[in-house]
């Protein structure tokens, strides 16, 4: 019987014996066997011996999972503030290009305002004034006495009515005179408005003048291709319509 502390070789014995055993451990004549393989090993020194083994690497398996638990930790940990350092530079990202969206969309706000106020300066230099229509004498004279006319109804009532101006305006006709003309004379002198060229669309004053000389218009001045006459009182061309519908 030997009683000296077990070798490496013996140990590799023990390891081997176990793993060619056809049978669990806990059949009876099991460590009979395997002492058996051992020379100079009893059954209760083969039993001890392996129970110091597997306690021993029971305790090296713990310190295996203790030490992979902590490298999985810090790889999780380092996973965490990479990914929190992702999310701050995306964050300064997203910032920097939010700032720069409204810097361009001021710097474009800001275009576009001196872009309408240079159409506004071009809108007043083309704008057509009154005092610089092209008239002739005559013409004046019969859009003095539309004027005349005109500004009292204006100033009491607000509009324009056809019946009370359908003298002056036929000896404005007469003369020759473009409705545009009209329009602008009128919108100066009865109404007290001096419109650049863009603002003619917007402005209700302007669109009763308009009103005033598309109804007298189209009572007194178009003409009938079916009877070959105008619709009141008037004998026209169809010559003379179209010179009219130039105006």
């Amino acid at each position: 019987m030997n009683h000296s502390p077990w070798t490496t070789r013996e140990d590799g014995m023990l390891t081997n014996a176990i793993g060619s055993l056809d049978r669990p451990l806990r059949v009876f004549g099991a460590w009979r066997i395997i002492a058996s393989k051992i020379p100079e090993r009893s059954v209760e020194q083969c039993k001890k011996r392996w129970k110091i083994l597997v306690k021993t690497w029971g305790d090296a398996v713990d310190e295996a999972i203790r030490e992979r638990k902590r490298l999985d930790e810090e790889e999780r940990e380092a996973n965490r503030e990479r990914e929190r350092a992702r999310k701050v530079e995306e964050e300064r990202e997203r910032k920097r290009l939010a700032e720069e969206m409204r810097v361009a969309k001021r710097a474009r706000k800001v275009e576009e305002e001196r872009q309408r106020e240079r159409e506004r300066k071009r809108a007043r230099k083309r704008a057509r004034k009154p005092s610089n229509l092209k008239t002739s004498n005559g013409q004046i004279s019969a859009l003095l006495d539309l004027v005349g006319a005109a500004k009292p109804l204006w100033d009491k009532e607000q509009r324009f009515p056809v019946k009370q101006l359908r003298k002056h305006l036929r000896r404005c006709f007469d003369k020759d005179l473009s409705s545009s003309n009209i329009r602008l004379v009128m919108l100066s002198l009865v109404c007290n408005k001096s419109l650049a060229h863009g603002e003619y669309c917007k402005d209700a004053d302007n669109r009763k003048i308009i009103d005033l000389l598309y109804e007298y218009k189209r009572k007194y001045f178009e003409f009938s291709f079916r009877t070959r006459k105008t619709t009141a009182e008037n004998m026209l061309s169809e010559s003379d319509y179209l010179k009219k519908r130039k105006l």
